[in-house]
């Protein structure tokens, strides 16, 4: 039960049960119109499931690492999902790659490879399709999905960081958290690659 404003509300408990999840559910809507939830426990399957219980498990792609895609946000196509996944290990062609699902088909429409190495996190996407994402040594990736290329590369954004989060303004540039002995924002326009840092009083 859930208590709010005095009134208690019962809520229904999906028949779902994850593995270790330490990650936000992000509500998709198909291409048919239902709402449907995704997250991606540790292991790298995604779960896709609506309010009533479990609906799909769909394993990551193959020749993809299997420990997560702990970064992910709705795609400009209708109904799908890019995901980050967590690469550990050399440097190679698809470390850390990204990846497009149909969540409608359960199908990965797409996999790009990316250079971006660690646990990626703190992703954002723009309503023009800039993926931004970073890894847990402070570096930064913004990827244009429409292009299919890089936009942006910084080792790291900001020295001495090792946590990054972020968040699409309304004005379509990115707004990233680097956090360590200080907290800083930086707004990053991805189409131009302009930066600019504030770091609060």
């Amino acid at each position: 039960p859930i208590t709010m404003n005095s009134k208690t509300l019962f809520v229904e408990i999906p028949k779902t049960r994850h593995a270790f999840v330490n990650t936000d559910l992000l509500p998709v809507r198909t291409r048919s119109g239902r709402e449907m939830f995704v997250d991606v426990p540790y292991g790298g399957t995604v779960h896709v499931f609506d309010r009533h219980g479990f609906a799909a498990a769909v394993p990551p792609p193959s020749d993809v690492a299997k420990e997560g895609a702990y970064c992910y946000g709705l795609a400009t196509e209708p109904g799908c999902v890019w995901f980050s996944f967590h690469a550990p290990g050399p440097l190679s062609p698809m470390t850390a790659p990204l990846a497009l699902l149909d969540i409608e088909t359960r199908q990965w429409m797409k996999v790009l490879p990316t250079f971006i190495q660690g646990l990626t996190i703190g992703s954002a996407i723009t309503a023009d399709g800039f993926f931004c994402m970073g890894n847990t040594r402070g570096h930064l990736l913004i990827y244009n999905t429409r292009a299919e290329r890089m936009a942006l590369f910084e080792t790291p954004l900001e020295p001495g960081s090792t946590r990054l989060s972020a968040a699409a303004a309304p004005d379509d540039c990115l707004v990233v958290l680097t956090a360590k002995n200080v907290a800083a924002f930086h707004r990053i326009d991805p189409r131009t690659g302009q930066k600019e840092r504030f770091q609060p009083a």
